[in-house]
């Protein structure tokens, strides 16, 4: 079954959190260590909570950058793949080192709507205590 879990693992003194995003499909699965500011975990939480305002609606966590010159870059991104409303996750997480501490992995995790206002309404609830592990979980859509 798809799940996304997040842990962190400590709190910057400026704010910033330094937290665990882990991803699985049931064929695939990945886990980063990220950089964030609580603002930008709960602004994606809370446009997940109101995913899909239209067909096209995209709503993205990113932290780091596709430009090479950061370490890391992980993206998660919700968005609608056909006019019934069935959606998806795509999880994108590339870790820049040097062999043995490089990995790449990209897929995705198949949902309904339901599903990522779920996930929204989740991980705004967990923010405030972020120290213990959050794990949401969903049929394969």
């Amino acid at each position: 079954m798809p799940r996304v879990e997040l842990k962190t693992i400590w709190t910057d003194d400026d704010g910033m959190l330094k937290t665990v995003v882990g991803a699985t499909s049931g064929s695939a699965s990945a886990s980063m260590e990220v950089y964030s500011y609580p603002d930008e975990i709960e602004s994606f939480a809370t446009r997940l909570e109101a995913f899909p305002s239209n067909q096209k609606d995209q709503v993205a966590w990113e932290s780091g950058d596709a430009d090479p010159k950061w370490y890391g870059h992980m993206l998660l991104r919700a968005h609608v793949l056909d006019g019934s409303g069935h959606s998806a996750v795509e999880v994108l997480m590339d870790v820049r080192g040097d062999p043995p501490n490089r990995a790449k992995s990209h897929f995705f995790l198949r949902c309904n709507p339901a599903d990522l206002n779920e996930l929204g309404r989740r991980i705004n609830a967990w923010l405030p205590d972020s120290s213990e592990q959050l794990s949401v979980e969903w049929r394969d859509a």
